[in-house]
């Protein structure tokens, strides 16, 4: 990956270190509650990122704004802020998710039965 990106560097002059930089993120979180590597998980070494955007856009879509110059706000706000985008829609890359942090994350949710959390509660949260 840092060949690619020492590539770019080197032919255009600037590089894109925001992909990379969500995959170290989402690695460091994801061994720091599983012990484990995410490419050793059906999430594979980029996916677990890519789903956490997803998800991530789904819940913070009323909050962003487009900045289109050309579109009143009273506009974008009706259009956009107003309604919820379906939970549907990434319900299997949640899972996915959930899936992942729940069958690797056993010391932690082990310690959050032990204060009487349910499993299932403990991960979501």
């Amino acid at each position: 990956m840092f060949t690619s990106l020492e590539k770019e560097l080197s032919n255009k002059g600037k590089a894109n270190f925001n992909a990379l930089n969500d995959i170290m993120s989402f690695e460091f979180v994801f061994r720091l509650f599983c012990d484990k590597n995410p490419s050793e998980t059906p999430l594979g070494p980029t996916g677990g990122p890519k789903l956490v955007d997803k998800w991530l856009f789904f819940q913070l879509h009323p909050l962003i704004s487009l900045g289109l110059k050309f579109v009143p706000h009273f506009l974008e706000d009706l259009t956009s802020h107003t309604f919820p985008l379906p939970f549907g829609l990434i319900k299997s890359d949640y899972e996915k998710l959930y899936n992942s942090f729940y069958n690797s994350a056993g010391p932690i949710l082990d310690e959050a039965e032990k204060i009487s959390m349910k499993r299932d509660e403990a991960c979501t949260t």
